[in-house]
């Protein structure tokens, strides 16, 4: 999948990370409040796990796979407020969408400002025939935000990052 070089809303610049972003990215990935629905090792969370996760996205994006993730800030302030990205599925023609923003900017609708830009970007350019977004039974607010970017409910499914089924919401090209 092709990076953007930028994709912006009124508030927010999303873009690929660049090395001054590492402390934001170190900040939201040691956060157990801001990764709770995630499952990352001890070990993932270390310093050094961050960082070699960390350098393996930006080199990435010079590599004919590039990792999609995105660092999201603030337009005015360039203030890093979280990250998201897009995972190819196994049907080759879908993705799975994935939102991480630090906690001190949740509620202010960051999350569905930035998503409802990827998910266009996705389906319009990308041409991607489904973006999906897989949200477990207590995470109340990632079915919201599914709902808010014109995502449905399809099933519960299994998936490798959750211990048990989750809901798959999913929003087609038109």
């Amino acid at each position: 999948m092709e990076i953007p070089a930028r994709l912006e809303t009124d508030r927010l610049l999303i873009r690929p990370f660049k090395l001054e972003d590492f402390e934001g990215f170190f900040g939201f990935l040691t956060s157990q409040k801001a990764t709770e629905n995630l499952f990352i090792s001890p070990e993932e969370r270390s310093r050094e796990g961050v960082k070699a996760f960390f350098e393996e996205i930006i080199m990435s994006y010079h590599s004919p796979n590039p990792i999609f993730a995105l660092a999201v800030t603030e337009k005015t302030t360039g203030r890093y407020v979280g990250a998201m990205g897009l995972t190819a599925l196994k049907d080759g023609v879908s993705a799975e969408a994935i939102f991480i923003f630090l906690p001190d900017y949740w509620g202010q609708g960051f999350a569905s400002e930035a998503g409802a830009e990827m998910v266009s970007y996705a389906l319009d350019y990308l041409m991607l025939e489904k973006v999906a977004l897989f949200v477990a039974d207590e995470n109340t607010q990632g079915a919201r935000l599914a709902e808010k970017l014109g995502m449905e409910f399809e099933e519960k499914v299994e998936h490798r990052e959750y211990p048990e089924p989750v809901n798959r919401y999913a929003r087609y090209r038109k």
